[in-house]
């Protein structure tokens, strides 16, 4: 795996992705291992782009739009390449849907309701298995993000 960080605060991560297995149905093309490439603009804003070993690509765009101070609406939209080989557009998102669910869900539950970002009154810890690592990047770019975006309004 390979995280890039961007001059404009945001990362990318370029990452083979393994095959998922699930035991209560045939993985299909959308587990499948293939590449992938994560790009996200602060403060979320994230696209990701897979590339798969028979050519086909897809392209997921996620555009999280605030409502309240604790609701947003979460955008999506995907692009398949043509003759995709795979479930269609429709099918595909609504997998989108039920996996984001399962972290939706999680974050409706976590107390504080708004994560704190300053590590000296309790902030943010760092997470530490492999799979955290975009994670932790996230949070570490939001933070001197939101750290830069103060410091212009205060000047």
């Amino acid at each position: 795996m390979n995280i890039s960080i961007h001059p404009d605060g945001g990362y990318q991560m370029d990452a083979p992705f393994p095959a998922l297995e699930s035991s209560h149905e045939m993985p299909g093309k959308l587990q499948s291992a293939h590449h992938r490439c994560q790009r996200s603009w602060l403060p979320n804003f994230t696209t990701i782009r897979q590339t798969f070993a028979d050519g086909d690509e897809r392209v997921l765009v996620h555009v999280p739009s605030p409502n309240t101070r604790e609701s947003c609406t979460c955008f999506w939209s995907l692009a398949i390449s043509p003759n995709f080989k795979g479930p269609p557009a429709p099918q595909q998102i609504e997998f989108a849907i039920r996996v984001l669910d399962e972290d939706r869900l999680m974050c409706e539950q976590q107390s504080p309701r708004e994560v704190p970002i300053n590590p000296g009154r309790g902030g943010w810890g760092v997470l530490v298995t492999p799979g955290d690592t975009l994670a932790n990047t996230f949070q570490k770019q939001l933070r001197r993000w939101l750290t830069n975006e103060s410091a212009k309004g205060a000047g």
